[in-house]
């Protein structure tokens, strides 16, 4: 993941079919559609992971009780030159898959942190397989040229599930983040937003505002449309 002082809601796109193939029937609107994983599958958490001058260090979770499809969890960083990146592993019986939790580059001083609070097997959403669904903390932070720190602390949850594909894919949703932009974000203001959430009883995610709206928040491209954040969405893992 990019340092950056907003978030993408929908983390994935429906990529278009190639010449000649009938098209795939667009997702419903206001979902959440699921990434697909950045490596795997493979045999061992480890191998993939496992990139050219890259170090791949395992960290500890605490793994919840595993119902089918999943076989194993776990959490991985993955070290370069100027580059640092977490990974959660999910393993099926076709191997691990990696997901993308936190990744910064190192230059101008930049920091990074990422804090698990929860991890658990739940059906969450109704139908098929359960989801693993996981909640966190991660900090990014970087010195622009004048010297002055920039970055967000945002409050995440994620949600990975066994779709068609037979493949696990993960979702990833704001829940609350601070905003420092960097002085070459022209427009962009310092906010605060806090989100409070639940599942509903047919599988989707609804958000609401906790505290004031941020009325004159902008991430530098326009203001913070409040729909985008305070709404009831459902998941689709592809």
């Amino acid at each position: 993941m990019r340092l950056t002082t907003g978030v993408v809601l929908v983390v994935a796109a429906w990529a278009a079919p190639a010449w000649g193939q009938d098209a795939e029937p667009a997702p419903p609107p206001d979902t959440f559609v699921a990434a697909e994983a950045n490596a795997g599958p493979a045999g061992t958490l480890e191998a993939a992971c496992a990139a050219e001058d890259m170090k791949c260090t395992k960290r500890k979770l605490k793994t919840p009780k595993l119902v089918a499809p999943y076989t194993g969890l776990g959490l991985i960083e993955r070290k370069g030159a100027n580059t640092r990146e977490h990974f959660l592993g999910v393993q099926t019986d076709k191997g691990w898959y990696l997901f993308e939790l936190l990744s910064w580059g190192t230059d101008y001083d930049g920091t990074g942190s990422l804090k698990l609070s929860s991890v658990k097997v739940a059906d969450v959403v109704p139908g098929g397989a359960p989801e693993v669904v996981v909640t966190g903390t991660r900090k990014t932070s970087n010195e622009s040229s004048s010297y002055t720190r920039y970055g967000a602390t945002e409050e995440l949850l994620w949600v990975c599930g066994v779709g068609a594909s037979g493949a696990p894919t993960c979702a990833e949703v704001l829940l609350a983040i601070d905003s420092t932009p960097s002085d070459f974000d022209e427009g962009a203001t310092k906010y605060k937003l806090r989100l409070k959430h639940r599942f509903t009883a047919d599988g989707k995610l609804r958000r609401t505002v906790k505290g004031k709206w941020p009325r004159r928040a902008s991430t530098g491209e326009g203001p913070l449309e409040r729909g985008d954040y305070e709404n009831t969405r459902g998941f689709v893992f592809p």
